[in-house]
């Protein structure tokens, strides 16, 4: 390590003047011994390390953007870089004239890094050296190795700007390191399925890593895109009208300032809805989010519309945009969320945003679940998976309270429920299709219940009544969000979606082991068991892993969960003994259900159970494919017990 830090200090001395400062670009590092599992790795490696030198004074660092496209010009993937005269040929190519090349090694639990610096005008090695230290240390190598530039340039400092230097770390997982480049690798291939599975891979091993999450809503957006590109090339005239939709006006986020006359305001009505048409949701999102911030939330029905919706038909859209008429959303049918393809219908149920509150919430709809939302938080809900909306929720909530927006009424009809009132509404059942609900929300939940009392007037009587069926739909969206958790047999969506996929002839028996004698049994006979199915679910995916989808598969997973049979899940047992005696420990731990249905139904299923993992069920002369066949059915039944809320989970649970 020490080497290294010399070789760093080295190339301070050449930058160490800012009137002096030259460009330096970090290339991706190269695999070296035992690094065939870490795809990647040197492309993140180097981000992590342009990231960290870019904040120091003295050193212009050449940006990920400009390095990928010359590395794409030069036709140039990860690797081969260590040759002086390639690291050269891509120096001039970024306009540096420095250029950090090297290469990493992971031989068990050990991490080798070497570098070296080549000068782009000579082609000369000036300086290398090495470093070494676990895989858990890898952020602690890399800051020690900043801590020593920023000391050599005597870079004054403030304690702030040091521990944002020294102390910020994009993660502390290396397998959620490690599997970060490998969706930046799988992306500059052009391999997104990849990718995408990578970057989901990257966030369940560390739910805080922003630079996953940033990555894969970029790629979804890159995504989305492409599919709409491909979509173009056909010669479907509904296609041409959406396409032009979207080119109605320019995305917000290009946009110092929002335009907020009739026609610029009916342009952009008409290019959102283009893009939720097209499917392109995430995008949307982000231009929706970019043109309620460019109006600092401060959106009015723009002067000159009607003062009722339109209802328009017009073979084209620019002729629409020309004419000026006041449009709301394209293309759908009055009572359907349908389209045409002889017309572009202009529908009375969706007019101009009245105000911030239906530009990002809606007009009175407070349910997040329909798809025919064609606001903010409608987008929203169509580009993230389940595990990431209650965050994203949460979040718009409060910029919209900060906006001043908290006592906007949504719909005078409701007597004045305010949009604070329904944004609480929405991240609490947000929040609850995952199975838990904050404290601080709970509480204003309360306090909402506390806001709208019982009165003979007609008039306080509906803000009453909508809060009672306020807080209801919370409580069962929480008993759902709840029993889906306890179905997902801990499993993250994204490994829970591959090991069911990997079940069927068209997914990845990769996320499924059979090495230990018991998987090389139980894996088949579920295998076969799917084939049997009458209508077995399509392939799953985890950005959209339905309620209803984890259900009907959860009890097929479950045996090969609790057997360590799905890759990246620890086994709960290990042998048909110890599987048996986990489905007998149901029956201490059993619930009553207050419906008495349920309960009935609870008391059957259990004492099925225990006569299913009795130790005398099996007969001595069984031989070990039936055992585990036995056992298998038997866990499969205990997890039903525990999704159906009939037994309480076991404190090892995961």
């Amino acid at each position: 390590m020490r080497t290294l830090l010399l070789l760093l200090l080295s190339l301070v001395a050449l930058v160490a003047s800012p009137a002096l400062a030259r460009t330096l670009a970090v290339l991706p590092l190269e695999k070296g011994a035992g690094s065939e599992a870490y795809d990647g790795l040197g492309l993140a490696l180097a981000g992590m390390l342009t990231t960290d030198l870019a904040q120091a004074d003295g050193v212009q660092l050449v940006e990920r953007g400009r390095l990928d496209a010359v590395l794409a010009e030069l036709k140039l993937g990860e690797g081969g870089f260590l040759d002086p005269a390639t690291a050269q040929r891509l120096g001039k190519g970024l306009g540096a004239e420095l250029v950090v090349v090297g290469s990493y090694s992971v031989v068990a639990q050990t991490f080798l890094l070497d570098a070296r610096v080549v000068e782009v005008q000579s082609g000369k090695v000036l300086d290398a050296g090495a470093a070494n230290g676990t895989v858990e240390d890898f952020v602690s190598v890399e800051k020690e190795l900043v801590e020593g530039l920023v000391a050599r340039l005597e870079l004054q400092l403030t304690g702030a700007q040091r521990r944002s230097i020294l102390g910020a770390a994009p993660t502390a997982q290396f397998p959620a390191f490690a599997a970060y480049g490998g969706g930046l690798e799988a992306q500059r291939r052009g391999d997104f399925d990849a990718a995408k599975q990578r970057f989901e891979v990257a966030i369940s091993a560390d739910p805080a890593y922003e630079e996953a999450r940033a990555a894969l809503a970029d790629l979804r957006a890159k995504v989305e895109a492409i599919r709409a590109v491909d979509r173009a090339s056909a010669v479907s005239e509904l296609d041409k009208r959406l396409l032009a939709g979207v080119d109605a006006a320019p995305d917000a986020r290009t946009l110092k300032s929002i335009p907020t006359d009739l026609v610029s305001t009916a342009r952009f009505a008409v290019r959102f809805q283009a893009l939720k048409l097209m499917n392109r949701d995430c995008q949307r999102y982000e231009e929706l989010l970019a043109y309620g911030r460019g109006l600092r939330w401060k959106v009015t029905y723009p002067e000159g519309a009607p003062s009722r919706p339109v209802q328009t038909k017009s073979p084209l859209l620019t002729e629409i945009l020309i004419q000026g008429e006041a449009v709301g959303m394209i293309p759908v049918d009055d009572r359907y969320d349908t389209y045409r393809d002889d017309d572009l219908r202009l529908s009375t149920t969706s007019p101009l945003w009245r105000s911030a509150t239906e530009l990002a919430i809606g007009y009175t709809q407070d349910d997040p679940d329909r798809d025919t939302r064609y606001d903010l938080l409608g987008s929203l809900w169509r580009c993230f998976p389940d595990e990431e909306r209650p965050a994203r929720v949460h979040a718009l909530r409060q910029e919209l309270l900060a906006a001043g927006l908290g006592d906007e009424v949504v719909d005078p009809k409701t007597y004045n429920v305010t949009t604070a009132d329904r944004l609480l509404l929405l991240d609490a059942r947000t929040q609850a299709g995952q199975g838990s609900v904050d404290r601080v929300t709970l509480d204003a939940l309360d306090q909402l219940l506390a806001k709208y009392p019982a009165d003979d007037r007609a008039a306080e009587l509906y803000p009453h009544m909508w809060a009672l069926r306020a807080v209801e739909s919370v409580a069962k969206a929480l008993d759902k969000g709840q029993e889906r958790q306890r179905a997902l047999l801990g499993l993250s969506p994204a490994r829970f979606a591959a090991a069911y996929n990997a079940l069927r002839a068209d997914g990845d028996p990769a996320a499924l082991s059979e090495d230990t004698p018991v998987c090389h049994d139980v894996v088949p006979m579920v295998r076969q068991e799917l084939t049997r199915w009458s209508k077995p679910p399509a392939a799953l995916s985890a950005d959209r892993l339905s309620y209803s989808e984890v259900l009907q598969t959860s009890a097929l997973l479950a045996s090969l969960v609790d057997f360590g049979c799905v890759v990246g899940a620890p086994a709960r047992v290990t042998t048909v003994e110890e599987g048996l005696a986990l489905a007998a420990s149901a029956s201490s731990r059993a619930l009553t259900p207050k419906d008495p249905q349920e309960a009935a139904s609870c008391a059957e299923d259990l004492q099925r159970l225990v006569r299913q993992s009795a130790p005398d069920y099996l007969p001595a002369s069984s031989t070990d494919a039936v055992r585990h066949g036995v056992v298998s059915a038997a866990l499969r039944s205990y997890h039903h017990l525990i999704t159906k809320g009939c037994v309480a989970e076991a404190a090892a649970a995961r």
